[in-house]
Protein backbone atom coordinates (compact mmCIF):
# COMPACT_ATOMS: atom_id res chain seq x y z
CA UNK A 1 0.00 0.00 0.00
CA UNK A 2 1.05 3.35 -0.48
CA UNK A 3 1.12 6.16 1.85
CA UNK A 4 -1.30 9.31 2.22
CA UNK A 5 -0.37 12.35 1.62
CA UNK A 6 -1.80 15.54 3.00
CA UNK A 7 -1.48 18.80 1.24
CA UNK A 8 -2.96 21.95 2.18
CA UNK A 9 -4.59 22.94 -1.36
CA UNK A 10 -7.86 24.74 -2.49
CA UNK A 11 -9.72 21.91 -4.90
CA UNK A 12 -9.37 23.59 -8.26
CA UNK A 13 -6.15 24.34 -7.48
CA UNK A 14 -3.99 22.08 -9.65
CA UNK A 15 -4.32 22.20 -13.62
CA UNK A 16 -3.98 18.91 -15.22
CA UNK A 17 -0.84 19.03 -15.81
CA UNK A 18 0.11 19.82 -12.28
CA UNK A 19 -1.71 17.46 -10.69
CA UNK A 20 -0.66 14.71 -12.30
CA UNK A 21 2.99 15.69 -12.13
CA UNK A 22 2.66 15.98 -8.60
CA UNK A 23 0.98 12.35 -8.19
CA UNK A 24 4.22 11.24 -9.96
CA UNK A 25 6.60 12.98 -7.37
CA UNK A 26 4.93 11.44 -4.45
CA UNK A 27 4.94 8.14 -6.18
CA UNK A 28 8.75 8.64 -7.13
CA UNK A 29 9.39 9.26 -3.20
CA UNK A 30 7.68 6.62 -1.76
CA UNK A 31 8.33 3.67 -4.28
CA UNK A 32 10.93 4.85 -6.59
CA UNK A 33 8.85 3.10 -9.41
CA UNK A 34 9.42 5.53 -11.95
CA UNK A 35 11.33 4.09 -14.80
CA UNK A 36 15.14 5.86 -16.18
CA UNK A 37 13.77 5.94 -19.29
CA UNK A 38 10.56 7.91 -18.43
CA UNK A 39 7.17 7.97 -18.20
CA UNK A 40 4.78 9.23 -20.93
CA UNK A 41 1.53 11.33 -19.97
CA UNK A 42 -1.11 12.29 -22.26
CA UNK A 43 -2.53 15.33 -21.36
CA UNK A 44 -5.70 17.31 -23.59
CA UNK A 45 -5.43 20.81 -24.20
CA UNK A 46 -8.65 21.54 -25.74
CA UNK A 47 -10.65 21.19 -22.71
CA UNK A 48 -13.00 24.98 -23.55
CA UNK A 49 -13.58 27.39 -20.86
CA UNK A 50 -17.13 27.91 -20.37
CA UNK A 51 -18.78 30.95 -22.27
CA UNK A 52 -21.59 33.53 -20.89
CA UNK A 53 -25.27 32.43 -21.48
CA UNK A 54 -25.63 36.14 -23.64
CA UNK A 55 -22.28 35.44 -25.77
CA UNK A 56 -23.80 31.79 -26.78
CA UNK A 57 -27.23 33.27 -27.79
CA UNK A 58 -26.01 35.73 -30.18
CA UNK A 59 -23.42 33.30 -31.22
CA UNK A 60 -26.11 30.92 -32.77
CA UNK A 61 -27.97 33.69 -33.74
CA UNK A 62 -27.79 32.54 -37.82
CA UNK A 63 -29.81 29.31 -37.25
CA UNK A 64 -32.96 31.72 -36.81
CA UNK A 65 -32.22 33.30 -40.36
CA UNK A 66 -31.96 29.46 -41.46
CA UNK A 67 -35.21 28.56 -39.94
CA UNK A 68 -37.05 31.34 -40.92
CA UNK A 69 -36.50 30.61 -44.96
CA UNK A 70 -36.78 27.21 -44.49
CA UNK A 71 -40.26 27.75 -42.40
CA UNK A 72 -41.67 29.61 -45.78
CA UNK A 73 -40.48 26.70 -47.54
CA UNK A 74 -42.82 24.73 -45.95
CA UNK A 75 -45.49 27.08 -46.02
CA UNK A 76 -44.88 28.43 -49.84
CA UNK A 77 -43.32 26.39 -51.99
CA UNK A 78 -45.98 23.12 -52.33
CA UNK A 79 -48.68 25.70 -53.50
CA UNK A 80 -46.33 27.33 -55.66
CA UNK A 81 -45.10 24.63 -57.49
CA UNK A 82 -48.59 23.15 -58.32
CA UNK A 83 -49.53 26.64 -59.57
CA UNK A 84 -46.97 27.02 -61.99
CA UNK A 85 -47.70 23.19 -63.71
CA UNK A 86 -45.99 20.43 -61.26
CA UNK A 87 -48.39 17.78 -61.38
CA UNK A 88 -49.82 17.09 -57.63
CA UNK A 89 -48.63 12.95 -57.96
CA UNK A 90 -44.74 14.72 -58.53
CA UNK A 91 -44.75 16.66 -55.16
CA UNK A 92 -43.60 14.17 -53.35
CA UNK A 93 -40.67 13.22 -55.25
CA UNK A 94 -39.80 16.88 -55.22
CA UNK A 95 -40.21 16.68 -51.45
CA UNK A 96 -37.41 13.68 -51.12
CA UNK A 97 -34.72 16.10 -52.30
CA UNK A 98 -34.39 17.16 -48.16
CA UNK A 99 -34.26 13.48 -46.77
CA UNK A 100 -31.54 12.51 -49.87
CA UNK A 101 -29.46 15.96 -49.49
CA UNK A 102 -29.49 15.86 -46.02
CA UNK A 103 -28.19 11.81 -46.39
CA UNK A 104 -25.30 12.97 -48.70
CA UNK A 105 -24.42 16.27 -48.07
CA UNK A 106 -24.37 16.68 -43.75
CA UNK A 107 -22.21 13.68 -42.99
CA UNK A 108 -19.52 15.01 -46.17
CA UNK A 109 -19.15 18.63 -44.33
CA UNK A 110 -19.38 17.87 -41.06
CA UNK A 111 -15.96 15.21 -42.35
CA UNK A 112 -15.00 18.20 -44.18
CA UNK A 113 -15.27 21.22 -41.76
CA UNK A 114 -13.70 19.37 -38.89
CA UNK A 115 -10.58 19.19 -40.68
CA UNK A 116 -10.99 22.62 -43.12
CA UNK A 117 -7.68 24.68 -42.20
CA UNK A 118 -9.64 28.27 -43.26
CA UNK A 119 -7.67 31.04 -40.87
CA UNK A 120 -10.73 32.13 -39.37
CA UNK A 121 -12.04 28.79 -37.99
CA UNK A 122 -13.70 25.47 -39.54
CA UNK A 123 -16.96 26.20 -39.89
CA UNK A 124 -17.37 29.89 -41.23
CA UNK A 125 -16.88 28.81 -44.63
CA UNK A 126 -19.26 26.52 -44.96
CA UNK A 127 -21.61 28.59 -43.32
CA UNK A 128 -21.03 31.18 -45.67
CA UNK A 129 -21.05 28.82 -49.15
CA UNK A 130 -24.17 27.77 -47.33
CA UNK A 131 -26.07 31.31 -46.89
CA UNK A 132 -24.77 32.09 -50.51
CA UNK A 133 -25.84 28.95 -51.86
CA UNK A 134 -29.46 30.19 -50.06
CA UNK A 135 -29.59 33.40 -51.32
CA UNK A 136 -28.94 32.15 -54.75
CA UNK A 137 -31.32 29.55 -54.77
CA UNK A 138 -34.36 31.60 -53.17
CA UNK A 139 -33.76 34.40 -56.56
CA UNK A 140 -34.01 30.96 -58.99
CA UNK A 141 -37.66 30.12 -57.16
CA UNK A 142 -38.69 33.53 -56.98
CA UNK A 143 -38.20 34.81 -60.63
CA UNK A 144 -38.56 31.61 -62.66
CA UNK A 145 -41.81 32.84 -64.00
CA UNK A 146 -39.58 35.80 -65.24
CA UNK A 147 -36.92 33.86 -66.13
CA UNK A 148 -39.10 31.26 -67.87
CA UNK A 149 -41.28 33.72 -69.85
CA UNK A 150 -37.55 35.30 -71.68
CA UNK A 151 -36.99 31.50 -72.79
CA UNK A 152 -40.37 31.18 -74.37
CA UNK A 153 -43.00 29.63 -71.60
CA UNK A 154 -46.54 30.28 -72.63
CA UNK A 155 -47.98 30.69 -69.36
CA UNK A 156 -51.22 28.97 -68.19
CA UNK A 157 -49.64 25.97 -66.49
CA UNK A 158 -47.49 25.90 -69.69
CA UNK A 159 -44.10 26.70 -67.81
CA UNK A 160 -41.93 23.91 -68.40
CA UNK A 161 -38.87 26.59 -68.36
CA UNK A 162 -40.15 28.11 -65.13
CA UNK A 163 -40.79 24.79 -64.12
CA UNK A 164 -37.52 23.37 -64.22
CA UNK A 165 -35.92 26.56 -63.01
CA UNK A 166 -38.47 26.19 -60.03
CA UNK A 167 -37.44 22.33 -59.12
CA UNK A 168 -33.36 23.23 -59.65
CA UNK A 169 -33.55 26.41 -57.11
CA UNK A 170 -35.71 23.85 -54.46
CA UNK A 171 -33.06 21.14 -54.80
CA UNK A 172 -30.58 23.65 -54.28
CA UNK A 173 -32.89 25.09 -51.47
CA UNK A 174 -32.15 22.15 -49.79
CA UNK A 175 -28.68 21.24 -50.35
CA UNK A 176 -27.85 25.04 -49.18
CA UNK A 177 -29.65 24.26 -45.96
CA UNK A 178 -28.44 21.18 -44.98
CA UNK A 179 -25.33 22.48 -45.55
CA UNK A 180 -25.50 25.61 -43.46
CA UNK A 181 -27.63 23.37 -40.69
CA UNK A 182 -24.79 21.15 -39.69
CA UNK A 183 -21.41 23.75 -39.34
CA UNK A 184 -24.12 25.67 -37.74
CA UNK A 185 -24.89 22.45 -34.60
CA UNK A 186 -21.24 21.81 -34.96
CA UNK A 187 -20.19 25.44 -33.96
CA UNK A 188 -22.40 24.90 -30.46
CA UNK A 189 -20.20 21.80 -29.81
CA UNK A 190 -17.10 23.84 -30.43
CA UNK A 191 -17.68 27.10 -28.59
CA UNK A 192 -19.66 25.76 -25.74
CA UNK A 193 -17.72 23.86 -22.61
CA UNK A 194 -18.88 19.97 -22.17
CA UNK A 195 -21.58 20.75 -19.59
CA UNK A 196 -22.78 23.52 -21.76
CA UNK A 197 -23.57 21.63 -24.85
CA UNK A 198 -27.19 20.88 -23.60
CA UNK A 199 -27.87 24.88 -23.07
CA UNK A 200 -26.13 25.42 -26.60
CA UNK A 201 -28.41 22.82 -27.94
CA UNK A 202 -31.59 24.45 -26.15
CA UNK A 203 -30.55 28.13 -28.05
CA UNK A 204 -30.56 26.31 -31.36
CA UNK A 205 -34.14 24.83 -30.63
CA UNK A 206 -35.13 28.62 -29.47
CA UNK A 207 -33.68 30.01 -32.37
CA UNK A 208 -35.23 27.25 -34.61
CA UNK A 209 -38.71 28.20 -32.50
CA UNK A 210 -38.00 32.05 -33.03
CA UNK A 211 -37.04 31.70 -36.72
CA UNK A 212 -40.23 29.03 -37.87
CA UNK A 213 -42.35 31.40 -36.19
CA UNK A 214 -41.55 34.83 -38.33
CA UNK A 215 -41.23 32.13 -41.34
CA UNK A 216 -44.82 30.79 -40.66
CA UNK A 217 -45.67 33.96 -40.01
CA UNK A 218 -44.79 35.99 -43.00
CA UNK A 219 -45.55 33.00 -44.93
CA UNK A 220 -49.29 33.64 -44.47
CA UNK A 221 -49.19 37.18 -44.92
CA UNK A 222 -50.88 39.03 -48.28
CA UNK A 223 -47.64 41.18 -48.72
CA UNK A 224 -49.66 42.27 -52.57
CA UNK A 225 -52.02 44.17 -50.29
CA UNK A 226 -48.96 46.23 -49.17
CA UNK A 227 -47.06 46.80 -52.03
CA UNK A 228 -47.35 45.48 -55.82
CA UNK A 229 -43.44 46.64 -56.82
CA UNK A 230 -42.51 42.98 -57.77
CA UNK A 231 -45.47 42.10 -59.76
CA UNK A 232 -45.70 41.43 -63.63
CA UNK A 233 -47.86 40.11 -65.65
CA UNK A 234 -46.65 36.09 -65.57
CA UNK A 235 -46.08 36.79 -62.03
CA UNK A 236 -49.39 37.72 -59.99
CA UNK A 237 -50.12 38.21 -55.95
CA UNK A 238 -49.17 34.35 -54.93
CA UNK A 239 -45.65 34.56 -56.75
CA UNK A 240 -45.37 38.20 -55.81
CA UNK A 241 -45.91 37.06 -51.97
CA UNK A 242 -43.67 34.54 -52.40
CA UNK A 243 -40.69 37.14 -53.75
CA UNK A 244 -41.20 39.56 -50.74
CA UNK A 245 -40.86 36.29 -48.84
CA UNK A 246 -37.70 35.54 -50.45
CA UNK A 247 -36.36 38.64 -50.33
CA UNK A 248 -37.02 39.08 -46.20
CA UNK A 249 -35.23 35.70 -45.95
CA UNK A 250 -32.45 36.96 -47.32
CA UNK A 251 -31.94 39.88 -45.48
CA UNK A 252 -32.60 38.63 -42.24
CA UNK A 253 -30.03 35.25 -42.88
CA UNK A 254 -27.55 37.64 -43.95
CA UNK A 255 -27.63 39.56 -41.19
CA UNK A 256 -27.83 36.88 -38.33
CA UNK A 257 -25.12 35.28 -40.31
CA UNK A 258 -22.88 38.73 -39.63
CA UNK A 259 -23.56 38.90 -36.45
CA UNK A 260 -22.60 34.64 -35.69
CA UNK A 261 -19.40 35.50 -37.41
CA UNK A 262 -18.78 38.63 -35.50
CA UNK A 263 -19.45 37.03 -32.44
CA UNK A 264 -18.61 33.34 -32.16
CA UNK A 265 -15.05 33.10 -32.07
CA UNK A 266 -13.42 29.57 -33.61
CA UNK A 267 -10.26 28.54 -32.92
CA UNK A 268 -8.19 28.34 -36.29
CA UNK A 269 -7.98 24.76 -37.08
CA UNK A 270 -4.02 23.94 -38.27
CA UNK A 271 -3.25 20.52 -40.52
CA UNK A 272 -1.02 19.32 -37.48
CA UNK A 273 -3.87 19.47 -35.53
CA UNK A 274 -6.48 17.96 -38.27
CA UNK A 275 -5.19 15.18 -38.05
CA UNK A 276 -4.80 14.73 -34.40
CA UNK A 277 -6.95 14.30 -31.53
CA UNK A 278 -5.40 17.46 -29.83
CA UNK A 279 -3.57 15.57 -27.29
CA UNK A 280 0.03 16.23 -26.81
CA UNK A 281 2.17 13.26 -25.39
CA UNK A 282 5.06 14.52 -22.81
CA UNK A 283 8.32 13.13 -21.64
CA UNK A 284 8.72 13.19 -17.97
CA UNK A 285 11.74 11.35 -16.39
CA UNK A 286 13.30 10.48 -13.14
CA UNK A 287 16.03 12.88 -13.09
CA UNK A 288 13.84 15.77 -13.47
CA UNK A 289 11.42 14.92 -10.85
CA UNK A 290 14.42 14.52 -8.40
CA UNK A 291 15.37 18.59 -9.03
CA UNK A 292 11.68 19.17 -8.38
CA UNK A 293 11.67 20.54 -12.25
CA UNK A 294 8.46 20.76 -14.60
CA UNK A 295 10.44 20.51 -18.03
CA UNK A 296 8.53 18.35 -20.65
CA UNK A 297 9.65 17.40 -24.18
CA UNK A 298 7.16 17.32 -26.78
CA UNK A 299 7.65 14.47 -28.79
CA UNK A 300 6.78 15.21 -32.61
CA UNK A 301 6.62 12.94 -35.93
CA UNK A 302 6.49 14.31 -39.24
CA UNK A 303 5.19 12.65 -41.90
CA UNK A 304 5.50 12.69 -46.07
CA UNK A 305 3.81 15.08 -48.20
CA UNK A 306 0.96 13.11 -49.91
CA UNK A 307 -0.38 14.17 -53.87
CA UNK A 308 -4.61 15.71 -53.79
CA UNK A 309 -5.50 12.00 -54.86
CA UNK A 310 -3.61 10.74 -51.67
CA UNK A 311 -4.90 12.83 -49.38
CA UNK A 312 -8.67 12.33 -51.05
CA UNK A 313 -7.86 8.27 -50.69
CA UNK A 314 -6.52 9.66 -46.95
CA UNK A 315 -9.55 11.19 -46.00
CA UNK A 316 -11.88 8.67 -47.34
CA UNK A 317 -10.56 6.11 -45.32
CA UNK A 318 -10.25 7.73 -42.46
CA UNK A 319 -13.78 8.34 -42.62
CA UNK A 320 -14.70 4.73 -43.13
CA UNK A 321 -12.51 3.83 -39.89
CA UNK A 322 -13.96 6.87 -37.89
CA UNK A 323 -17.46 4.93 -38.44
CA UNK A 324 -16.21 1.72 -37.67
CA UNK A 325 -14.71 2.96 -34.69
CA UNK A 326 -17.93 5.30 -33.58
CA UNK A 327 -19.25 3.61 -29.99
CA UNK A 328 -22.27 1.46 -29.57
CA UNK A 329 -23.84 4.19 -27.62
CA UNK A 330 -24.04 6.22 -30.11
CA UNK A 331 -25.68 3.83 -32.09
CA UNK A 332 -28.20 3.50 -29.44
CA UNK A 333 -29.18 7.06 -29.73
CA UNK A 334 -29.51 6.77 -33.93
CA UNK A 335 -31.67 4.18 -33.17
CA UNK A 336 -33.85 5.52 -30.80
CA UNK A 337 -33.70 8.93 -33.03
CA UNK A 338 -34.71 6.65 -36.04
CA UNK A 339 -37.71 5.72 -34.37
CA UNK A 340 -39.15 9.54 -32.87
CA UNK A 341 -37.94 10.56 -36.13
CA UNK A 342 -40.69 8.13 -37.92
CA UNK A 343 -43.26 10.35 -36.01
CA UNK A 344 -42.16 13.56 -36.63
CA UNK A 345 -42.42 13.33 -39.99
CA UNK A 346 -45.70 11.91 -40.18
CA UNK A 347 -46.55 15.40 -37.99
CA UNK A 348 -44.50 17.82 -40.64
CA UNK A 349 -46.02 16.65 -43.40
CA UNK A 350 -50.21 15.64 -42.52
CA UNK A 351 -50.87 17.87 -40.09
CA UNK A 352 -52.32 20.37 -41.56
CA UNK A 353 -54.06 18.72 -44.33
CA UNK A 354 -55.66 17.15 -41.47
CA UNK A 355 -56.98 20.07 -39.92
CA UNK A 356 -58.14 21.49 -43.59
CA UNK A 357 -59.36 17.61 -44.03
CA UNK A 358 -60.83 16.20 -40.98
CA UNK A 359 -61.73 19.43 -39.34
CA UNK A 360 -63.39 21.57 -41.69
CA UNK A 361 -64.22 19.11 -44.20
CA UNK A 362 -62.50 20.69 -47.17
CA UNK A 363 -61.25 19.22 -50.35
CA UNK A 364 -58.78 19.95 -53.00
CA UNK A 365 -60.90 18.18 -55.98
CA UNK A 366 -61.92 21.57 -57.14
CA UNK A 367 -60.59 24.76 -56.27
CA UNK A 368 -63.90 26.64 -57.26
CA UNK A 369 -66.02 24.72 -54.72
CA UNK A 370 -66.67 25.94 -51.65
CA UNK A 371 -65.08 22.81 -50.32
CA UNK A 372 -61.70 24.21 -51.29
CA UNK A 373 -62.04 27.29 -49.45
CA UNK A 374 -63.18 25.58 -46.55
CA UNK A 375 -59.58 23.28 -47.14
CA UNK A 376 -57.95 26.65 -47.46
CA UNK A 377 -59.34 27.68 -44.23
CA UNK A 378 -58.28 24.74 -42.57
CA UNK A 379 -54.94 25.00 -43.78
CA UNK A 380 -54.45 28.54 -42.55
CA UNK A 381 -55.44 27.05 -38.93
CA UNK A 382 -53.08 24.83 -39.21
CA UNK A 383 -50.30 26.88 -40.06
CA UNK A 384 -51.58 29.33 -36.89
CA UNK A 385 -51.23 26.15 -34.97
CA UNK A 386 -47.39 25.75 -36.61
CA UNK A 387 -46.47 29.19 -35.09
CA UNK A 388 -47.69 28.52 -31.96
CA UNK A 389 -46.16 24.97 -31.85
CA UNK A 390 -42.64 27.15 -32.85
CA UNK A 391 -43.17 29.39 -29.93
CA UNK A 392 -44.03 26.41 -27.52
CA UNK A 393 -40.86 24.66 -28.55
CA UNK A 394 -38.81 28.07 -28.08
CA UNK A 395 -39.66 28.08 -24.30
CA UNK A 396 -39.68 24.67 -23.44
CA UNK A 397 -35.94 24.28 -24.59
CA UNK A 398 -34.91 26.42 -22.19
CA UNK A 399 -36.31 24.34 -19.54
CA UNK A 400 -35.08 20.99 -20.71
CA UNK A 401 -31.53 21.22 -20.06
CA UNK A 402 -32.65 22.51 -16.10
CA UNK A 403 -35.62 19.53 -16.16
CA UNK A 404 -32.87 16.48 -16.90
CA UNK A 405 -30.86 18.13 -14.67
CA UNK A 406 -33.23 17.32 -12.04
CA UNK A 407 -35.36 14.78 -12.69
CA UNK A 408 -32.66 12.39 -15.03
CA UNK A 409 -31.51 13.01 -18.58
CA UNK A 410 -32.97 9.59 -19.31
CA UNK A 411 -36.46 10.11 -17.55
CA UNK A 412 -36.97 13.52 -19.40
CA UNK A 413 -36.11 12.35 -22.82
CA UNK A 414 -38.47 9.28 -22.46
CA UNK A 415 -41.38 11.21 -21.16
CA UNK A 416 -40.43 13.61 -24.58
CA UNK A 417 -40.86 10.68 -26.77
CA UNK A 418 -43.95 9.51 -25.19
CA UNK A 419 -45.94 12.77 -25.09
CA UNK A 420 -45.04 12.87 -28.97
CA UNK A 421 -46.42 9.46 -29.13
CA UNK A 422 -49.99 10.37 -27.57
CA UNK A 423 -50.04 13.76 -29.19
CA UNK A 424 -50.30 11.74 -32.94
CA UNK A 425 -52.22 9.06 -31.79
CA UNK A 426 -54.81 11.71 -30.19
CA UNK A 427 -54.99 13.28 -33.74
CA UNK A 428 -57.51 10.68 -34.71
CA UNK A 429 -60.39 12.36 -32.29
CA UNK A 430 -59.67 15.94 -33.13
CA UNK A 431 -62.84 17.45 -34.53
CA UNK A 432 -62.90 21.09 -33.46
CA UNK A 433 -60.79 24.19 -34.66
CA UNK A 434 -59.25 25.39 -31.89
CA UNK A 435 -59.28 22.32 -29.94
CA UNK A 436 -56.50 21.39 -33.16
CA UNK A 437 -54.46 24.70 -33.08
CA UNK A 438 -54.19 23.85 -29.05
CA UNK A 439 -53.05 20.25 -29.52
CA UNK A 440 -50.64 21.00 -32.91
CA UNK A 441 -48.78 23.50 -30.09
CA UNK A 442 -48.19 21.05 -27.87
CA UNK A 443 -46.02 19.22 -29.56
CA UNK A 444 -43.54 22.22 -29.10
CA UNK A 445 -43.00 20.19 -25.47
CA UNK A 446 -41.60 16.88 -27.35
CA UNK A 447 -40.04 18.80 -30.14
CA UNK A 448 -38.06 20.94 -27.58
CA UNK A 449 -36.90 17.42 -26.20
CA UNK A 450 -35.79 16.01 -29.70
CA UNK A 451 -33.76 18.77 -30.33
CA UNK A 452 -32.21 19.08 -27.33
CA UNK A 453 -31.14 16.17 -25.84
CA UNK A 454 -29.89 13.87 -28.95
CA UNK A 455 -27.73 16.62 -30.37
CA UNK A 456 -26.49 17.32 -26.45
CA UNK A 457 -25.50 13.62 -25.95
CA UNK A 458 -23.69 13.56 -29.63
CA UNK A 459 -21.68 16.55 -28.33
CA UNK A 460 -20.28 14.46 -25.42
CA UNK A 461 -20.10 11.55 -27.16
CA UNK A 462 -17.62 12.80 -29.95
CA UNK A 463 -13.94 13.87 -29.60
CA UNK A 464 -13.39 17.23 -30.75
CA UNK A 465 -11.87 16.39 -34.61
CA UNK A 466 -15.05 14.17 -34.82
CA UNK A 467 -17.91 16.50 -33.27
CA UNK A 468 -18.81 17.49 -36.75
CA UNK A 469 -18.84 13.57 -38.59
CA UNK A 470 -21.16 12.59 -35.49
CA UNK A 471 -23.33 15.35 -35.90
CA UNK A 472 -23.86 14.12 -39.47
CA UNK A 473 -24.24 10.80 -38.54
CA UNK A 474 -27.28 11.60 -36.09
CA UNK A 475 -28.63 13.97 -38.95
CA UNK A 476 -28.39 10.60 -41.01
CA UNK A 477 -30.93 8.96 -38.94
CA UNK A 478 -33.22 12.18 -39.01
CA UNK A 479 -33.07 11.99 -42.65
CA UNK A 480 -33.61 7.83 -43.23
CA UNK A 481 -37.31 8.15 -41.57
CA UNK A 482 -38.31 10.32 -43.80
CA UNK A 483 -37.56 7.95 -46.90
CA UNK A 484 -39.13 5.18 -45.19
CA UNK A 485 -42.16 7.04 -43.95
CA UNK A 486 -42.44 8.23 -48.16
CA UNK A 487 -42.04 4.90 -49.29
CA UNK A 488 -44.75 3.06 -46.15
CA UNK A 489 -47.09 5.91 -46.12
CA UNK A 490 -48.78 5.43 -49.39
CA UNK A 491 -49.67 1.98 -48.57
CA UNK A 492 -50.75 3.01 -45.47
CA UNK A 493 -53.34 4.89 -47.04
CA UNK A 494 -54.16 2.42 -48.89
CA UNK A 495 -55.01 0.33 -46.19
CA UNK A 496 -57.51 2.88 -44.69
CA UNK A 497 -59.31 4.43 -48.08
CA UNK A 498 -57.20 7.41 -47.93
CA UNK A 499 -56.81 8.23 -44.46
CA UNK A 500 -53.83 9.87 -43.31
CA UNK A 501 -54.92 9.77 -39.46
CA UNK A 502 -53.54 6.04 -40.26
CA UNK A 503 -50.32 7.49 -40.70
CA UNK A 504 -49.84 9.46 -37.76
CA UNK A 505 -51.26 6.30 -35.76
CA UNK A 506 -48.28 4.82 -37.35
CA UNK A 507 -46.17 7.56 -36.68
CA UNK A 508 -47.56 7.68 -32.80
CA UNK A 509 -46.47 3.49 -32.70
CA UNK A 510 -43.46 4.57 -33.37
CA UNK A 511 -42.97 7.53 -31.19
CA UNK A 512 -44.24 4.97 -28.81
CA UNK A 513 -41.13 2.50 -29.41
CA UNK A 514 -38.64 5.27 -29.22
CA UNK A 515 -39.91 6.09 -25.64
CA UNK A 516 -38.94 2.97 -24.47
CA UNK A 517 -35.39 2.77 -26.34
CA UNK A 518 -34.73 5.53 -24.48
CA UNK A 519 -33.65 3.74 -21.75
CA UNK A 520 -31.15 1.94 -23.79
CA UNK A 521 -29.12 5.18 -23.86
CA UNK A 522 -25.92 5.98 -22.08
CA UNK A 523 -25.42 9.25 -20.34
CA UNK A 524 -22.03 10.35 -20.26
CA UNK A 525 -20.75 10.99 -16.74
CA UNK A 526 -20.04 14.44 -17.80
CA UNK A 527 -23.43 14.97 -18.22
CA UNK A 528 -24.45 13.44 -15.09
CA UNK A 529 -22.17 14.67 -12.71
CA UNK A 530 -23.08 18.59 -13.62
CA UNK A 531 -25.11 19.29 -10.81
CA UNK A 532 -23.16 17.70 -8.28
CA UNK A 533 -19.97 19.43 -9.66
CA UNK A 534 -21.40 22.60 -9.20
CA UNK A 535 -23.30 21.71 -6.12
CA UNK A 536 -19.49 21.04 -4.70
CA UNK A 537 -17.83 24.22 -5.97
CA UNK A 538 -20.42 26.25 -4.16
CA UNK A 539 -20.29 24.73 -0.82
CA UNK A 540 -15.95 24.90 -1.22
CA UNK A 541 -16.46 28.44 -2.56
CA UNK A 542 -14.14 30.48 -0.44
CA UNK A 543 -13.08 27.71 1.35
CA UNK A 544 -9.56 25.78 1.78
CA UNK A 545 -9.91 22.05 2.17
CA UNK A 546 -7.28 19.09 2.70
CA UNK A 547 -6.97 17.13 -0.11
CA UNK A 548 -5.58 13.74 0.42
CA UNK A 549 -3.97 11.89 -2.45
CA UNK A 550 -3.78 8.39 -2.18
CA UNK A 551 -1.61 5.81 -5.03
Amino acid sequence: MFSQYQSKVDDDGFNETEEKIFNLKILEKEEHQIPKEGIEIKINENKKERISFIKLLVATFCFAGLQFGWAIQYARLTPFTLEIGLPKYLVTLVWLCGPISGLLVQPVVGFLSDRTTFRFGRRRLYLLIGAICICLAMLLIGFCLDIGKLLGDKGSGNNPAALAFAVIGFWLLDVSNNMMQMPSRALVADIAAEDQQELGNAILTFWTGFGNTLGYTAGFIEWSSYTTTLETDVCREPCNNLKMCFLISMGFLIFSLIVTMIVAKEKPWTKESAEEKGEKTFLINELELENNQEVVEEQTEKKPQLSKIEKIKALLLKLIAIIKLVPISMWKLCVVNFFAWIGWFSYFVFITDLVGVYVFHGSTNDPDSPLYQRYEAGIRYGSFGLAGFSITAGVFSFIISWASSRYGLKLIYGLGNLSLAILLISTYWVSDKYVAVAVISLFGIPSAVTNVIPFGLTANYADDDKKGIFMGLLNIFIVIPQLVLSAISPLIQLMFNGDIRAVLIFGGICAFISSLLTWIVKVPKSMTEKKKKKKKKKNQKGKNTTSTVIF
